[in-house]
């Protein structure tokens, strides 16, 4: 009872504000979304439409407010929006209204909540807000389960909140994975070293947590992370060093015995029954969207027996399909599987852009950083994330959005044909460059 009246607090006292400033409602919204705080409570805050209260805060604010109603125009933006659309479109031709209406209310809520953030997080602290949101609601689970880990030395795997998108221990470690290299990109940002050295500490324990939840997919998304970091650093030869000597020998001694027989399953995927269900629900999603190739059979509806007995190519189990891309396509058909790549391909050129744009302008390293931190990131996500039905997650979605705006705001104030004098000399500090550097906002 006592935490669901901390919720309500903080809601009470926040909410009003939403009215005056859409932006602290944004943030709100944010903190319900990413940490899910009242799936953490007892009591009657935990059955409340906290998000809906909230969004209809947000959403009367931004009319209200001087601020603007619509998103500049970018490639990300136009895909997400034919995304959203082709989710309605899907659904009516559903062969399961009733099933797929659960996910197609899901989907556009999400998609709602991403079109806020790029009308109204145009600025670098807005950005920065977001971040820090998205960071620490992670990070609060990360680092209970990385405590959590070293007390029960690895022998209990470590969950999610219940009923949510990271609820699985799958899902949490493929979202913690992918929320490192933006804890780094904000520990880098900081100027104060308790701030620094306490980020240092959650990085610390959200790799403890991704063992401990015995996540072969969040063991990969985080090789992924790791590889990645290695490959944009200019210290190469250093952070190698480092691995052999000091952080392999340390994981190999500590890691718990169950953890090692869990990963080495990585090896036995031709025997391995959970894969080898995965296959199956994967080869459905396929039948099903080849017989519906344009609205696919609606979201999640590949689920049901009784509706894939009649697209099945040949005799498989009936499963979820463990891979937001075969669920996206099984569910809204290659046109929607279509939007939904061009999506995630347009975000991750669109960071691209950011670096390129960027890089060697000391006023704008910040931007080339969050950049870099940000395909980090994604790179984790996108190949973790082919394992797991996580295509409604709103993380991954925040840090394509955060990095459209991002690239709006260096156009308007780094117009291509000014930002060559400006780059003179900048060079020295090198391709990859991660110290945190002053810049306007």
């Amino acid at each position: 009872m006592l935490r669901s009246l901390v919720v309500v607090s903080v809601l009470v006292a926040l909410l009003p504000m939403a009215f005056l400033m859409p932006q602290v409602g944004l943030y709100l919204w944010g903190w319900l979304d990413y940490m899910q705080p009242h799936r953490e409570v007892y009591g009657f805050a935990s059955d409340l439409q906290l998000n809906l209260i909230v969004a209809c805060a947000t959403i009367i604010g931004l009319f209200v407010s001087k601020e603007r109603k619509f998103p500049d125009f970018s490639w990300p933006t136009l895909w997400l929006a034919l995304l959203t659309a082709w989710v309605f479109v899907s659904h009516l031709f559903s062969l399961e209204p009733q099933q797929s209406w659960q996910y197609t209310d899901r989907a556009w809520r999400v998609y709602l909540f991403i079109f806020l953030i790029l009308i109204i997080a145009h600025s670098r602290i807005r950005m920065h807000a977001l971040l820090w949101i998205l960071g620490i609601s992670i990070a609060y689970y990360s680092l209970k389960g990385g405590i959590f880990t070293i007390l029960t030395g690895g022998q209990a795997r470590v969950w999610g909140p219940p009923t949510t998108m990271i609820g699985d221990n799958n899902h949490l470690a493929i979202a913690t994975a992918a929320v490192i290299p933006i804890l780094n990109y904000l520990r880098l940002q900081s100027r104060n070293l308790y701030v620094r050295f306490g980020v240092c500490a959650v990085l610390f324990f959200s790799v403890i947590s991704i063992i401990g939840s015995l996540s072969r997919g969040g063991f990969i998304a985080l090789m992924v992370c790791a590889a990645f970091f290695w490959w944009r650093s200019r210290h190469k030869g250093l952070l190698a060093l480092a691995a052999a000597v000091v952080i392999i020998p340390a994981a190999i001694y500590f890691l718990p015995q169950n953890w090692t027989e869990r990963i080495q399953t990585i090896e036995e995927i031709d025997t391995d029954s959970s894969f080898q269900g995965r296959i199956d629900a994967w080869k459905n999603n396929i039948d099903v969207a080849l017989e519906n190739p344009l609205t696919g059979a609606g979201l999640r509806v590949p689920y049901l027996d009784y509706v894939m007995v009649n697209y099945q190519s040949e005799s498989r189990e009936t499963r979820a399909a463990h891979s937001m891309y075969f669920e996206i396509l099984g569910g809204t058909g290659f046109v929607g599987f279509f939007f939904f790549a061009m999506y995630m391909g347009s975000g991750w050129f669109t960071l691209s852009k950011v670096r390129k744009r960027t890089y060697g302008i000391r006023e704008w390293q910040w931007a080339h950083d969050l950049a870099t931190m940000s395909q980090v990131s994604l790179a984790a996500f996108f190949v973790g994330a082919a394992s797991v039905s996580m295509e409604f997650w709103s993380g991954y979605m925040t840090i394509i959005a955060i990095g459209t705006n991002m690239l709006i705001l260096v156009r308007k104030h780094l117009p291509a044909a000014a930002d060559t004098p400006v780059r003179a000399g900048a060079r020295s500090r090198g391709r990859g460059s991660w110290r945190a550097r002053p810049s306007p906002s």
